[in-house]
């Protein structure tokens, strides 16, 4: 009775939680695009994803992360998320619940924490832990609307998470002729996840194009819009200029 191990579906995005995959925004093997689907793996088996593992949503999906081992959906419109799972044979079930009507503006903007997922919504930044969702960035609403102007300015958010300093970090787009990232947010998680949470800014003109960012064991590595990958330690006095012709 177990079903057969179905390759893993062509998908916007998926996230593994403990030993299980959860595929999203799929397309169907002929060729149909489910925006709204996910679709999970057999436990233990992440790239095997028989096609009746599914659950439809009722909103188009963005992205995927976990808080308190709970899968979290993050859509268009919306905020779910899931409920038990299904076994090799096709036993057991899959649903949805619907955390908040809030969206997210960016697949890259989702940060997961030991407290839980931090993303860009579409009407600032928000906070989840899988059961409530909260907006961080209240203070800052005329701000945050110049950040998301543009739907290229929405996709090129991109967060990551500091865990020795408890800082969540987004690299964003502030002025719309710069074409790039030129701005870095960085949410301080040590002073509270609240409506008005403190946020603080890094940039440095045409040298600071932060368009993907991460961090390993303290030290932050930045992407470049140009190319380039800059190394950020506290160890490092220097301040390298971006000369393209070098």
């Amino acid at each position: 009775g177990v079903l057969d191990n179905d390759p893993p579906p062509i998908c916007k995005t998926l996230h593994i939680l403990k030993d299980t995959a959860l595929y999203g925004h799929i397309t169907d093997t002929d060729g149909t695009v489910l925006k709204n689907r996910v679709r999970q793996s057999v436990a233990n088996d992440p790239d095997s994803c028989p096609a009746t593992l599914f659950d439809d949503l009722e909103d188009d999906v963005v992205a995927i992360s976990s808080a308190k081992n709970k899968f979290v959906v993050l859509c268009e419109k919306s905020l779910y998320r899931t409920e038990g799972s299904f076994d090799e044979t096709g036993r057991g079930f899959l649903k949805h619940e619907k955390i908040a009507d809030v969206g997210c503006v960016s697949a890259n903007s989702v940060v997961r924490t030991e407290f839980g997922v931090f993303f860009a919504g579409n009407n600032g930044f928000y906070f989840s832990d899988g059961y409530e969702a909260q907006r961080i960035s209240g203070k800052l609403e005329d701000s945050y609307k110049k950040l998301i102007g543009l739907t290229a300015q929405k996709k090129r958010i991109y967060g990551t998470y500091d865990a020795q300093n408890r800082r969540a970090w987004w690299g964003v787009q502030e002025d719309t002729n710069s074409l790039e990232n030129d701005t870095a947010w960085i949410f301080h998680l040590g002073f509270g996840i609240k409506e008005d949470g403190v946020f603080t800014k890094a940039k440095n003109g045409l040298h600071f194009q932060p368009s993907a960012l991460h961090f390993i064991g303290g030290e932050m590595l930045r992407g470049d819009g140009r190319g380039y990958v800059f190394s950020h330690t506290k160890y490092y006095k220097s301040d390298p200029k971006v000369d393209t012709t070098a």
